[in-house]
């Protein structure tokens, strides 16, 4: 799943700045075009709009796509992991026939649990006009069919025609929305934003299906996965989840907002918070074109070498290899996000006048910042976990931060404004803890987990 990476390090491997830039640029919508092109696409759909609609229309479409974007995660995480696990799996025997029976499956299992669920909010419980209520579940299931495709993005070797999808779906959503807003209002806004989906969707979909030319295959095993790795499936449940829990206790603090449509938004906590995620794009862009690579190697030639039975003392050479490799990734990360967030905490009074937000959210957004230097770290070692396939602690790690974070939000949420979003920090610093302490050990006892643990013929053993 890898393989965008080495296509990308050969581009940043070129002898001048543009490599390294192109590299970054395309390994940033590689790794997080869809949240890119919403975030941005919001952004300046408010911004234009702004001269076109009222400004409780523009309210409303935001708060329509913040809920669509959080729930949509939530609901597709459980499927987003199995589907990824199967299709590593099928790249690893190099057997990907089924790969465009798994797309089609994942789609009609997502349409299954959340139509019936995006039907029930927006028409019976939110209070929305019939056209506005309709557009919002569409919205709802464009963004949830592009979040699994995403599943197929980093198996893709075509950085290009990804980066191209992802631009093309910001001009045409923010024109589309402009356009309309004027003779439909909100509900012309989010129909606009809807036809960027659409062609994003569309796009992607026709690049996997060129990339997976095969007749469709039910993938019949696909579905015993849920229950062969149930504990990916309660992962990507608790992770998403838990990235979204602190901004919906925020939606009950005293200062959020209750609107007539019936749906709770405190938008200072949430424009500050998805500032903050912003800051960790190029940790995001380094991760998959360096930093996974370069593990990933060590990472192959550890358990390649143990397979033709290599000595004692060259498995001892590649185990140091891969601490090493983690090391100096981890250093990198620190470096670079650490550089990042002193920067972006001390010039946040000059970033907040140039784009014009609320100075009531710079505290939040301090908190915030450093929350997701923790949070990024925090993806960086879940990951190492994922490729020993030590899904019980993955699993552990991301119940830690869903805990955590409403238990931590929570209380301070009571303690007062001057400490909304130092719940959210706090527990991503906790939890990094604990990521850190159980990568530590089990990287430390790597060849006994290579040889006993993970080794079917001795037993099923434990995942420590």
């Amino acid at each position: 799943m890898a393989g965008i990476g080495f296509v990308l390090r050969k581009l940043s491997k070129e002898d001048n700045l543009s490599g390294i830039t192109k590299a970054y640029f395309h390994s940033a919508m590689a790794s997080t075009g869809p949240w890119l092109m919403t975030v941005f696409a919001l952004g300046l759909v408010m911004i234009i709009g702004s001269n076109f609609a009222e400004k409780q229309e523009l309210f409303d479409f935001r708060l329509i796509i913040i809920y669509n974007f959080a729930f949509s995660l939530v609901f597709t995480g459980p499927i987003y992991m199995i589907a990824t696990r199967y299709l590593a799996d099928s790249i690893h025997v190099k057997d990907v026939t089924a790969a465009t029976g798994l797309l089609i499956t994942c789609l009609a299992i997502v349409n299954m649990i959340q139509i019936p669920i995006s039907v029930w909010f927006y028409l019976v419980y939110a209070n929305l006009t019939t056209a506005m209520a309709l557009s919002s579940i569409v919205n709802f299931m464009l963004i949830s069919t592009i979040w699994v495709l995403a599943v197929f993005l980093s198996s893709l070797k075509d950085f290009k025609d990804i980066t191209g999808t992802f631009f093309a779906g910001l001009v045409i959503s923010t024109i589309c929305a402009a356009s309309f807003a004027s003779g439909y209002g909100a509900v012309g806004v989010l129909n606009g934003f809807n036809v960027g989906l659409v062609v994003v969707a569309a796009s992607l979909m026709a690049r996997v299906f060129a990339e997976y030319p095969y007749p469709f295959k039910n993938p019949t095993i696909f579905l015993s996965y849920f229950r062969k790795y149930w504990e990916l499936t309660l992962s990507g449940l608790f992770y998403n989840a838990g990235v979204w829990v602190d901004k919906w206790i925020m939606w009950f603090a005293p200062e959020a907002e209750r609107t007539p449509s019936k749906l709770l938004l405190y938008p200072n906590y949430d424009s500050a918070m998805f500032l903050a995620y912003l800051t960790i794009i190029p940790s995001m862009a380094l991760f998959v074109f360096s930093v996974e690579t370069n593990f990933f190697e060590k990472y192959l030639k550890f358990y390649r070498d143990i397979q033709r039975q290599a000595t004692f003392e060259r498995i001892q050479s590649n185990h140091a290899g891969i601490i090493k490799s983690i090391i100096e990734s981890s250093r990198n990360f620190l470096v670079l996000q650490g550089i990042i967030c002193v920067s972006v905490i001390l010039l946040a009074p000059r970033i907040f006048d140039f784009l014009g937000v609320n100075y009531l959210q710079i505290g939040i957004f301090r908190y915030g910042v450093l929350g997701s230097l923790f949070q990024v770290l925090l993806i960086f070692l879940t990951i190492l976990l994922s490729y020993f396939d030590n899904r019980k602690a993955v699993l552990k790690v991301q119940m830690t931060f869903f805990f955590a974070n409403t238990i931590l939000t929570i209380y301070f949420m009571q303690a007062g404004f001057q400490y909304y979003g130092l719940g959210y920090c706090l527990a991503s610093i906790l939890t990094f803890v604990v990521a850190a302490v159980i990568v530590g050990r089990y990287i430390e006892n790597l060849p006994y987990h290579a040889f006993i643990t993970s080794n079917t013929s001795v037993g099923k053993g434990t995942k420590a």
